[in-house]
């Protein structure tokens, strides 16, 4: 039961995040979109409002909202980080494991990277002919 509850929790806490990331991004692109047409029609600002569930809210206060909630969210995962960090400090086996089980995962990454740094940085000849080592 406590793993299912924690993968559950895992998901809902990856699509929080994924979710507060697209809340800014939009409402960054909604205030950058508002300002290029005050622009295009000579004004100097637009009264920039968001509608949300039929109510109207100031961009800016939403903005805020969402900035406070991610705020929070990074406050709990560094919480949460810092608690694993202090159980492997105390349990040299449960760090092991927590390190095996990431190894593979940062190796992989730091390869993606590295193949997509060779890739921008080589000379056109050898553009594409890089390609990932087990």
């Amino acid at each position: 039961m406590a793993k299912k509850q924690l993968a559950r929790e895992r998901r809902i806490r990856r699509s929080r995040s994924r979710w507060l990331q697209k809340a800014l991004f939009a409402l960054s692109k909604v205030e950058k979109d508002s300002e290029k047409l005050a622009d295009l029609r000579g004004e100097k600002s637009l009264v920039r409002d968001v509608t949300i569930h039929g109510e109207s809210f100031p961009l800016d206060a939403v903005t805020e909202a969402v900035g406070d909630a991610v705020h929070e969210w990074l406050e709990e995962e560094r919480n949460l980080a810092a608690s694993v960090r202090r159980r492997c400090d105390a349990d040299p086996a449960f760090g092991y494991a927590i390190l095996r089980c990431f190894t593979p995962v940062i190796t992989q990454r730091l390869q993606a990277t590295r193949l997509r740094v060779l890739d921008l940085y080589a000379p056109p000849a050898q553009a594409g002919r890089f390609e990932a080592r087990p």
